[in-house]
């Protein structure tokens, strides 16, 4: 059986019922129209990733500029967390790394489906940025709730690397996050582990000094890091932007 609008060789008219053939284009056009929202996040006149590349720091005067690339769950038109949320992540970062004269500038945003938003597992976790994550740039997901896979309960990120593409590895940071977890998960990024400095972010310890706006990488963590991001330079692992 043929449908409302099909054409013959001898005549490249539209045949049968002309008004279900109308209505099955206009759908067809309306469904097309919905699919490429959903997938730029258009709100209004400006889509979600244009707020997010509009309101995130660049790297300033820093020295070596690195792109990161964002990829955030979508629910409707709106992102699970707002540009300027995750503009201040960034620039908390960015205050971290200032001591390596290293900075990291946002170069692109793309969107999650929502049943990304919650990970449970492992095999979630690598769902992510398996197929995503390229060289040449850190990515870091933006989500909606993270559980623990070795204890009870939930977390605020992770670093984490497929298990089995083990040189494609990412960053997750969940929308409830505090300012300092991005950091925190790029120095995993870099091979840091947790550590017991007390001014260190990268130690994971309930403490009273010092106060968290004054803890940062510890001096050793970031000669480590330095070495680490010279080596991933090399191999073009991650590129330097001009």
């Amino acid at each position: 059986r043929k449908g409302p609008c099909f054409f013959t060789k001898r005549s490249p008219v539209v045949h049968l019922d002309w008004m279900r053939c109308l209505w099955t284009m206009v759908w067809i056009v309306l469904l097309g129209a919905g699919v490429a929202t959903a997938r730029t996040g258009t709100s209004g006149s400006t889509t979600v990733s244009e707020q997010f590349m509009a309101a995130a720091p660049g790297c300033g005067a820093a020295s070596v500029c690195l792109g990161l690339k964002l990829h955030v769950v979508l629910r409707g038109h709106e992102a699970i967390q707002t540009p300027e949320w995750f503009a201040h992540q960034l620039s908390e970062t960015n205050r971290h790394f200032a001591h390596l004269n290293v900075g990291f500038q946002l170069t692109g945003v793309t969107f999650l489906s929502p049943r990304h938003a919650v990970v449970r597992n492992a095999k979630q976790r690598d769902q992510l940025g398996r197929g995503v994550v390229r060289r040449g740039e850190l990515h870091v997901f933006l989500i909606g709730h993270l559980d623990d896979i070795d204890e009870p309960g939930e977390r605020y990120g992770v670093h984490w690397r497929d298990r089995y593409y083990k040189r494609r590895h990412w960053v997750v940071v969940t929308q409830d996050a505090p300012e300092w977890v991005l950091a925190h998960e790029i120095g995993h990024f870099f091979g840091l582990p947790h550590s017991n400095y007390a001014d260190s972010i990268m130690n994971k310890r309930r403490r009273m000094h010092p106060p968290e706006e004054e803890r940062s990488f510890a001096r050793r963590e970031f000669a480590f890091i330095k070495r680490k991001l010279n080596r991933m330079l090399r191999t073009r692992e991650l590129h330097a932007r001009q």
